[in-house]
């Protein structure tokens, strides 16, 4: 299991650099456009990225989801394979496809989402005002709610 989790954190590690490095980093995760030197954006992509992909509990969502999934798929095809008739076979053929490509994205939804977070803590410890719940950019808010989504900036 451990050599699986190896290569997996290879893999993930080398996606986390490309991404990086790559326009799409701050499409997927516009926070990090408030810091302007791109070796800053780095730093602060590492230290948001590395959390999630040294945690075990998210390989394990991710493996759950995709046993879960791909079981989902095949155990509603064969339920349904009298009512499609000739289609059931190309049904039970994609099915697994298909159960994996709903966990993939909901797995990516969630580390995602995590990731977010890691990079707007990452903005507050550095002194950048930011809104956890939706990223507004708290510089010069004293009402001690954030002014987009109503949420309160502290403690």
């Amino acid at each position: 299991m451990e050599p699986l989790l190896s290569g997996l954190r290879v893999a993930l590690a080398l996606e986390a650099k490309t991404l990086m490095n790559d326009r799409w980093s701050l499409t997927w995760f516009p926070d990090l456009k408030r810091v302007d030197a791109k070796a800053d954006r780095r730093e602060l992509w590492r230290t948001a990225y590395n959390p999630v992909l040294k945690s075990v509990a998210y390989w394990l969502i991710a493996i759950v989801a995709q046993i879960l999934g791909q079981a989902v798929f095949r155990f509603v095809t064969w339920q349904c394979a009298p009512f499609i008739g000739a289609y059931a076979v190309w049904l039970r053929l994609l099915a697994p496809g298909i159960g994996a490509m709903v966990a993939g994205v909901l797995t990516l939804w969630l580390v995602r989402r995590r990731i977010t977070l890691n990079v707007r803590q990452q903005l507050m410890e550095r002194g950048l005002p930011t809104c956890l719940a939706c990223g507004y950019d708290l510089t010069g808010n004293v009402s001690g709610a954030c002014s987009e989504c109503g949420t309160s900036t502290e403690g």
